[in-house]
């Protein structure tokens, strides 16, 4: 009986130690995080969709880390910014003493689109590739090279204007039950952000937007021409005017649609309020001068509202030409 307790204690003791050395190994582990290099190339941008926030892109991506345990970077990583993506053509070998993996990727990707200044708008577009494993057991760097995407990666209406790529320590107040972390109650994890800086190189769209408003403005003047000597032409001018606000409204309405904007207030709604104030303006006018006639001052009618509308057009003009000014220093 005392040998088989003999026994019993000498078995057990071992397990017991190793089950206490266990969390010391563990964390000699977690202080020697495997340290990979990260390098990407952009092959395409498509789909930039202002209105839906986000984007398209091809690119590939590799990894150089070293060759401890079989350890494939890219099978441990997510994708924080996309709505979708796949994973194509993977590659992985031990070569020249770096395990190197490789991977074509295809996703739609979120983005912040600031559309105030369009047509000079300019947006930065962030694909970032965050670790599964915390920073306690890998780390990033960059493997920077020459070219970060293809001359023809852009789209027609687009131009590229910088690409670079940046390693940033991403922390969470949470340890996801981590118990190596349950006293700090925070995470942190090593997130590689490609960001390429595009701008807006067409301007046609915005003339196919704007365009109905100047038309709208000059439709709205050219009623001026006939003095207004009787009520048929005034119930005229206000019925013409009445349509010309409306379509403005409409035509604004239908371009905050395309940008995507409807909770910020963009150049393409400053101009089609100008349009509305210089419609006002000349109701305005028109309800004065029915007055002036009514009354029969001295006031040379016809004159007098020519004048007032030379004004008006004048300051709508100049207010036009200082939005758009604006919009493109600022975009």
């Amino acid at each position: 009986m005392a040998a088989a307790l003999i026994y019993f204690w000498m078995n057990l003791t071992p397990s017991v130690a190793a089950s206490e050395q266990a969390p010391a190994d563990f964390e000699v582990k977690r202080a020697k995080p495997l340290v990979c290099k990260v390098g990407a190339y952009i092959t395409s941008l498509h789909d930039l969709n202002p209105s839906t926030g986000s984007f398209r892109a091809d690119l590939w991506v590799w990894t150089l880390c070293p060759p401890v345990g079989g350890y494939e970077a890219l099978k441990h990583i997510e994708f924080p910014g996309a709505n979708s993506f796949e994973l194509h053509n993977y590659w992985h070998v031990v070569k020249d003493g770096s395990s190197w993996s490789l991977v074509k990727i295809a996703g739609e990707f979120r983005a912040r689109w600031d559309m105030r200044s369009f047509p000079f708008d300019r947006h930065r577009l962030v694909i970032a590739l965050e670790s599964e494993e915390d920073a306690f057991a890998i780390r990033y760097t960059l493997d920077k090279s020459d070219n970060l995407q293809s001359l023809d990666a852009i789209p027609a209406g687009w131009k590229i204007e910088s690409s670079k790529m940046a390693v940033r320590r991403i922390e969470y107040q949470t340890a996801f039950g981590d118990p190596a972390l349950i006293e700090q109650q925070s995470s942190a994890y090593d997130r590689v952000e490609v960001i390429i800086d595009v701008a807006r190189d067409e301007y046609s769209s915005f003339l196919k937007m704007t365009g109905p408003v100047y038309v709208i403005a000059t439709s709205a003047l050219m009623i001026f021409i006939v003095a207004l000597e009787s009520a048929s032409i005034l119930l005229s001018r206000l019925s013409l005017l009445g349509a010309s606000l409306f379509s403005d409204v409409i035509n604004m309405q239908k371009g905050t649609s395309e940008l995507g904007a409807q909770d910020i207030f963009t150049l393409n709604d400053a101009i089609h309020i100008l349009g509305l104030l210089l419609i006002i303006t000349l109701i305005e006018i028109t309800v004065y001068t029915w007055k002036v006639n009514a009354t029969r001052e001295s006031l040379p009618t016809l004159t007098g509202e020519r004048r007032w509308v030379f004004t008006a057009v004048v300051l709508y003009i100049a207010c036009n030409l200082a939005l758009l000014i604006e919009a493109g220093i600022s975009g």
